[in-house]
């Protein structure tokens, strides 16, 4: 199955049962979305991610089951200590032990891969989501003061509710 919603990223899910389990989930959300939301969101711009070989030197895990507020976190602290080559992603992973969607956060590095700091071994896991630019990031969190993009729906239609202000936010790298 092939996402036509999401031109920028071709999705071939045909070879996946676990993408093509998320795929339908995700699409049933947006079925019953009214308007632009964080569903729509998803088919239209999110890509699947690869986990990184190996954490970076700097990095450290943060607590069980606060991915948003870790990924969050630790994009301020790289941020703060001169490094932006990570950024902050959103969407559904798949634990390869329980492959049931999951909203979660990541980060993403320079090449695309994924540093999870909050689930212990991201390695066989599936990361469906959005990679986001810092600056959006931050003025979100300044906003609302909770992290969280997708994850919070109506603060996504009250904030950046429509597909202009959200394409606003989104990270284009050389390969977007």
């Amino acid at each position: 199955m092939t996402d036509a919603l999401n031109p920028r990223h071709q999705i071939d899910a045909a070879a996946d049962p676990y993408l093509q389990r998320l795929l339908a989930f995700i699409q049933m959300n947006a079925e019953m979305e009214r308007g632009f939301g964080p569903a729509t969101a998803l088919l239209q711009h999110a890509k699947t991610f690869e986990p990184a070989d190996k954490n970076p030197a700097w990095f450290t895990r943060g607590p069980a089951k606060q991915c948003f507020d870790n990924a969050t976190q630790m994009v301020i602290e790289r941020l703060a200590s001169g490094d932006n080559s990570v950024r902050y992603a959103e969407g559904y992973a798949m634990d390869a032990e329980l492959p049931i969607p999951m909203q979660h956060a990541w980060l993403v590095d320079a090449d695309d891969k994924v540093i999870d700091p909050t689930w212990r071994d991201a390695t066989d896991n599936l990361y469906f989501g959005i990679v986001f630019e810092t600056p959006f990031v931050l003025n979100l969190l300044r906003i609302k003061q909770s992290a969280g993009i997708l994850v919070d729906a109506v603060g996504m239609r009250r904030h950046y509710g429509t597909l202009e202000l959200f394409e606003s936010g989104i990270y284009r790298s050389a390969t977007n």
